[in-house]
């Protein structure tokens, strides 16, 4: 089973999702898609084409709702209908198009092979490869977090992960513990499951944004790191995260 949410204003996620659909058909079982409200209203041609492909169990989310409880619509559906020990992927689609559509595809079907075969949730995190590949100021604040929790729980996580595998039991009994309804969701879930998890760098987490915007990925990273409003943009959820992991503390 995997499960992520859909924004797509323009369409374009929905062409990479064609895309890769053979190829999910051939990896998971099921596919839970928690629709926008802004998805819904700008491409409902395409949630409808979607929901005829018995692969997909939509999700609908009603206007109002934050990034956050997007994620968590779909996490809840998803644990309500496997079974207690059915793996879950969380993850986003854009980067999960990255992966299946380009070089990075073998070595992904091999790590979650891989975490299937562990008894604790797997959180597939970042490596230096991944990392070098980033804008510098995506790396300079996300990693603030990690080096937060370093100093407070002596582990190394990602609290704005990308990837994670779960039972769906598992999944289920943290779900009630969720507070927040933004990306900050991220790093609860993380605090929930902080003594159980397993982690395992991994290049295939490499920023996909170049590819999905089909964009020079050296000119689109210097774009990004001189826009003082993707600093603001980072700020917005790392400051929240950093806050939580204190008050967790």
């Amino acid at each position: 089973m995997i499960v992520f949410p859909l924004h797509d204003k323009n369409g374009l996620l929905f062409s990479h999702l064609q895309k890769i659909t053979p190829d999910l058909k051939k990896i998971f079982e099921k596919v839970f898609v928690s629709i926008t409200p802004l998805t819904l209203e700008l491409q409902k041609g395409s949630v409808e084409k979607l929901s005829k492909d018995t692969l997909f169990e939509l999700i609908y989310n009603p206007p109002g709702t934050q990034v956050g409880d997007h994620f968590l619509a779909g996490f809840k559906t998803v644990s309500e209908k496997s079974n207690q020990n059915q793996l879950i992927h969380l993850c986003t689609v854009d980067r999960l198009a990255y992966i299946l559509e380009t070089e990075h595809k073998e070595e992904f079907l091999d790590d979650i092979s891989w975490a299937e075969k562990q008894n604790r949730p797997v959180l597939f995190q970042r490596s230096a490869k991944a990392w070098s590949t980033h804008p510098q100021n995506y790396y300079a604040l996300e990693s603030a977090s990690t080096r937060v929790g370093e100093i407070l729980f002596r582990k190394t996580l990602d609290f704005t992960w990308c990837h994670l595998v779960i039972k769906a039991e598992e999944l289920k009994q943290i779900l009630p513990k969720f507070q927040m309804h933004d990306l900050t969701i991220f790093a609860e879930a993380v605090l929930f499951l902080r003594d159980k998890l397993l982690t395992k760098k991994v290049d295939w987490l490499a920023w996909e944004d170049p590819f999905i915007f089909n964009k020079d990925s050296k000119k689109y990273k210097e774009e990004r790191e001189n826009d003082p409003e993707e600093n603001e943009k980072r700020l917005s959820y790392v400051i929240p995260t950093i806050k939580l992991l204190l008050q967790h503390r």
